[in-house]
């Protein structure tokens, strides 16, 4: 009987302990979609568009210093890296990224 009754308090400590990873994770989740929506908002276009420059020189194996790659102002200049210019276009298929990852929000709440 002794046996039984530290078995089933082994399976309630698991339980607390999967209650408690399940919040971890959803807390996570809540996180990082908090993080995509500020990512993927309008203030923060420039650095989206500096992320994908410092990506494409990272693919293309081109040495860079985090410095050297700016947001331009001017249009429709969006960052500058040393003499180059480029322009960023996004392609996305429906137009709601930031529709969906506040769709997640919700569901991770």
């Amino acid at each position: 009987m002794k046996k039984k009754s530290q078995t089933l308090c082994d399976q309630v400590l698991c339980l607390g302990t999967m209650a408690f990873s399940v919040n971890a994770f959803l807390a996570k989740l809540r996180e990082h979609a908090d993080r995509a929506r500020r990512l993927f908002s309008n203030p923060q276009k420039p650095e989206r568009e500096r992320m994908i420059v410092r990506a494409f020189f990272r693919c293309v194996g081109e040495a860079f210093e985090d410095s050297e790659i700016v947001a331009s102002r001017e249009e429709p200049i969006d960052v500058r890296f040393r003499t180059a210019d480029f322009q960023i276009m996004e392609i996305v298929g429906n137009k709601r990224r930031g529709l969906d990852w506040r769709r997640r929000q919700d569901r991770y709440r």
